[in-house]
């Protein structure tokens, strides 16, 4: 009996329709509205940042570097994403071995003096095309 009473003061109360009706839409809401901030705090708090010995690219989740004097060159590449639009990537290669890459996504608004630097570094790209 308390159970019909509770089935029948929600379905007065929300006009005829069930919570459980309205549960998903607004989980859906709420999700949509998280990730949305999710994605504008990452764009905000995301860097590209020199210092005198290295050079960071950081986000909101992540932070990885690479010293400037471990730096042995560069490439630059695409990356396919959704619907085939391309993204470029910099690239900056370690001359140690084990060292893994510091790559620097096209997303930034990076300067002329940046690419000044960046094209001055050894071309992998077309050291490698000559010697194939």
């Amino acid at each position: 009996m308390g159970l019909t009473l509770l089935a029948t003061f929600e379905d007065k109360a929300l006009g005829g329709s069930r919570m459980a009706d309205m549960i998903a839409p607004l989980v859906l809401a709420i999700a949509f509205v998280l990730f949305g901030a999710i994605l504008s705090l990452n764009a905000f708090f995301s860097r590209v940042r020199f210092t005198t010995d290295e050079i960071e690219v950081r986000t909101l989740f992540s932070r990885r570097s690479i010293r400037l004097c471990d730096i042995g060159g560069r490439r630059q590449y695409f990356v396919r994403g959704n619907k085939g639009r391309k993204f470029l990537r910099y690239c900056l290669v370690s001359d140690r071995t084990g060292q893994k890459r510091l790559e620097i996504p096209d997303a930034f608004r990076l300067d002329q003096d940046f690419f000044n630097w960046f094209y001055s570094l050894c071309d992998f790209d077309t050291e490698q095309s000559a010697s194939q």
